[in-house]
């Protein structure tokens, strides 16, 4: 069991800053500061679309005319075209509608880096503490 950084009771503690300090504090020295909730991190995941998408398109079309295939999905056929050339991003609508009638996967998740931002801290440099005077 852990003690209170303020009484030194021992029990349940929660994480308080205090005066812009963080403490592990009991919930009675609780009320000195402002209780910060811990975050979960958690993975950030991206869809992004198949790099291998035009080929697959192609293959799955077999020997239909694009034609026939625009009209199957009820999309444009110069949509199509463009993501068979792999000049166009498929949009998410679309990307589902294309893998429930070919059966394909357009869409991959792909993981993204978590990015720690740091916090701006309340007495930190300011120009006073660079500065030089002359006398």
């Amino acid at each position: 069991m852990m003690q209170c950084e303020i009484c030194g009771r021992k029990g349940k503690l929660l994480k308080v800053r205090v005066e812009g300090v963080l403490l592990n504090v009991c919930e009675g020295c609780a009320k000195f500061g402002e209780v910060v909730k811990e975050r979960k991190e958690r993975e950030e995941r991206v869809l992004e679309m198949n790099p291998e998408l035009p080929k697959i398109l192609r293959r799955k079309r077999g020997k239909k005319k694009q034609e026939e295939l625009a009209k199957e999905l009820n999309i444009p056929l110069s949509l199509l075209r463009k993501w068979e050339l792999g000049d166009l991003v498929v949009d998410v609508n679309n990307a589902k509608k294309l893998e429930r009638k070919l059966g394909i996967r357009v869409l991959v998740e792909r993981e993204v880096p978590r990015v720690e931002v740091g916090r701006k801290t309340k007495g930190g440099l300011t120009l006073g503490d660079v500065v030089e005077l002359k006398e």
